[in-house]
């Protein structure tokens, strides 16, 4: 009797997980949060950057579910609705880096967004609308630092071949141990930035030092003992 009372709690409670686990849906985003000093902020903190880019992650994901045209003529229901309770929509998230500016802080982020919670939000403020035309094509400059041989070099060249919202790709700059390459793509630059983030260069540590909508800046080093 308690074998079978066992086997049946098990059941409910492998059931209630896969259940839950069909009810939930997340993306995961990499942008970069900052909190700068200013007319509206005489004391940036940390966390006010890590806050920023958590709203970031959640516009992205917006971005992602409707036209650019609803974004306009929707910006302030979407303000009120859902960026500025952008913490609701963040299922975790993990800081990458951290940098103390002279005006304030930065912080790159990897965050992940729970998106079949915010196209509900948006089904009910009657601003989710199918998308009629596709992600706008930008033209973005990606620039790998600390490639040293030809090995992470190819490395590089196959994650932009292999990543769908790279249409095109050409090497246009090098320098010693930097390569410049001109891409145009589709969405934001923040997902090739997680690709890189999370490729294997061969135990090299990788470091996006500069991420915005139209430059791509990644740091290759050697780990040190301790890492």
């Amino acid at each position: 009797m308690k074998m079978k009372r066992f086997f049946l709690t098990t059941l409910l409670v492998s059931l209630f997980f896969f259940v839950c686990g069909l009810g939930w849906a997340g993306e995961t985003f990499v942008v970069m949060g900052t909190s700068e000093k200013g007319d509206d902020c005489t004391r940036p903190t940390l966390e006010m950057a890590v806050k920023d880019g958590l709203r970031r992650a959640v516009e992205e994901a917006v971005r992602d579910m409707i036209t650019p045209r609803a974004m306009e003529q929707q910006h302030e229901t979407l303000a009120e609705g859902v960026y500025n309770k952008a913490e609701s929509f963040v299922s975790s998230y993990k800081i990458l880096e951290k940098r103390h500016l002279p005006t304030g802080y930065q912080a790159l982020l990897e965050v992940v967004v729970d998106t079949k919670g915010i196209k509900k939000s948006l089904v009910l403020l009657g601003v989710l609308v199918s998308r009629v035309e596709r992600l706008p094509l930008r033209k973005v400059k990606l620039v790998v630092a600390g490639i040293k041989n030809y090995r992470v070099y190819r490395i590089v060249e196959e994650v932009l071949k292999e990543e769908t919202a790279v249409q095109t790709f050409v090497l246009s700059e090098i320098e010693p141990t930097k390569f410049t390459w001109g891409l145009v793509m589709k969405g934001e630059a923040g997902r090739l930035a997680d690709k890189l983030l999370h490729q294997d260069f061969g135990g090299l540590r990788v470091k996006v030092v500069k991420l915005t909508s139209e430059e791509l800046e990644v740091e290759l080093s050697t780990r040190g003992p301790s890492e």
